[in-house]
């Protein structure tokens, strides 16, 4: 499951998803857990953050790094949380022509994720997901472990060409 997650759908999602890329609040943590541990399941998860301080898109807000204290009591709870299991972290970079322009999100996830083991050492999220078709050889540069390359693989949105339409 990628995308933002919509309020009542955490049922549904954890029914039927075998991994959610896109948990960006506590309520949406929370709301998953309670459903997957009713269906008696582990749910993995990658916690997404917005590390660009684009309003267009979700996640806990960490594009400052002096903030990132502000997130720990969430990821202390989600750790509790038996019937998730934190596989990574995920964010989206703005949206540029210049693929390069996407380094600087991709590598503060990665400080991130290495701020937020160094606090919890037992917690493992070594999964970064990050980098779409127009920027994803940054996105490995940069330490990406799951790529989203959709457009690349069936063409951009909307177009019909590579149905046979």
């Amino acid at each position: 499951m990628i995308g933002n997650i919509q309020r009542g759908k955490e049922r549904q999602i954890a029914l039927n998803f075998t991994e959610v890329h896109s948990v960006d609040r506590i309520r949406v943590a929370a709301a998953l857990n309670k459903n997957a541990e009713q269906l008696q399941r582990i749910l993995p998860v990658y916690l997404e953050f917005n590390v660009s301080g684009e309003s267009t898109k979700h996640g806990w807000k960490s594009w400052e790094e002096k903030s990132w204290d502000l997130i720990l009591p969430d990821i202390e709870e989600m750790m509790d949380y038996k019937a998730l299991e934190i596989k990574g972290l995920m964010t989206m970079a703005p949206y540029s022509n210049n693929p390069e322009d996407s380094r600087l999100y991709y590598r503060k996830l990665r400080k991130l994720r290495n701020y937020i083991t160094m606090k919890y050492p037992g917690i493992n999220v070594s999964e970064l997901s990050m980098g779409m078709s127009g920027d994803f050889e940054i996105a490995i540069e940069e330490g990406a472990t799951v790529l989203r390359i959709g457009s690349a693989l069936v063409g951009p949105r909307g177009d019909r060409s590579s149905h046979g339409n």
